[in-house]
């Protein structure tokens, strides 16, 4: 995890001097920002994979990828990272034009009626956020479910509770 880091070993591991390392890096929080930027930008870019499908379609096709992927950092029992690199302004701009994009296709779906008209979005965009947090890292790190079977729950428990009905 992050307090375990050791800009020495990183550097070692790499094959390159520490110096080098701090050329590119200032800080071990400046790495973490940028490790944290680069894999939302990465999350950023497959929200548009399927972005032909119907809405549902594609917020459960993100939501298969995105629980997948954070089931096996979960997997590694990771630790979350310290508040200011969470915080970056950086980070938080990532953040917001992930959620402006996840907003888009919400609207969408109420559009084209298969969302509930009637449901705040911003209230779906955070819940939908919400799969991507530590909260349920326990269930996977400790094998309580698998993480097939929670990225299942959660996608069922989040479509069923937006859809619209007949």
């Amino acid at each position: 995890g992050y307090t375990a880091l050791n800009m020495d070993d990183l550097a070692n591991l790499v094959g390159i001097s520490k110096a080098t390392l701090y050329q590119h890096f200032p800080s071990k929080g400046e790495l973490a920002v940028q490790v944290l930027m680069r894999a939302i930008q990465y999350g950023h870019s497959q929200l548009q994979t399927g972005s032909q499908l119907p809405p549902l379609e594609q917020l459960e096709g993100i939501l298969q990828r995105g629980i997948a992927h954070r089931a096996k950092i979960w997997m590694l029992r990771s630790t979350s990272l310290p508040p200011d690199i969470r915080e970056d302004p950086r980070v938080k701009k990532l953040h917001s034009q992930m959620a402006a994009t996840i907003e888009g296709i919400v609207e969408a779906g109420k559009a084209d009626g298969s969302i509930s008209s009637h449901l705040s979005t911003k209230v779906i965009v955070r819940m939908f956020s919400s799969f991507f947090t530590p909260h349920y890292q326990d269930l996977i790190s400790e094998r309580i479910v698998s993480p097939e079977e929670l990225g299942e729950t959660l996608i069922s428990i989040f479509l069923d509770g937006i859809r619209a009905t007949s």
